[in-house]
């Protein structure tokens, strides 16, 4: 069975309709699976953690038994976001009590030398990219 030229044509703009159709479909669908997608409440406890640490002159002597989180954004966990992100951004709030021990800043007071503990450390955790967003709060 011979096809005509003109019915290749037909089939062949099908073909590219049907591909480029489908091409589109799945830009569409993996543009939407990648936005806003959140971490997890166990993985924003897992960054907290490592937020408490020495980069910010913390060191754990005991690690964190309880944890508070909130799912919220930017602006209502901050209460004057004087930078990026924006507002609306998703975030994880996480509140940790454990003991870490201040091993840097001021230099300790005369009738108080020292060590200075936190018995809490909260952290704002970046909910979509998952990175610290905050300095250790106690």
């Amino acid at each position: 069975m011979e096809m005509s030229r003109k019915s290749l044509y037909r089939v062949g703009i099908i073909v590219v309709l049907l591909t480029a159709g489908l091409s589109i479909v799945f830009l569409v669908w993996r543009q939407r699976t990648n936005e806003n997608v959140l971490i997890g409440e166990e993985q924003a406890i897992q960054n907290a953690i490592q937020a408490c640490d020495r980069g910010y002159g913390l060191q754990p002597v005991e690690q964190p038994t309880e944890f508070h989180t909130e799912l919220t954004t930017y602006g209502k966990a901050v209460s004057d976001p004087l930078s990026p992100p924006d507002r609306e951004t998703p975030v994880w709030v996480v509140t940790m009590k454990g003991r870490w021990m201040l091993v840097g800043g001021p230099p300790p007071a005369e009738d108080n030398p020292g060590p200075f503990y936190w018995d809490e450390c909260t952290i704002v955790i970046n909910a979509v990219t998952g990175e610290s967003l905050s300095m250790p709060i106690e």
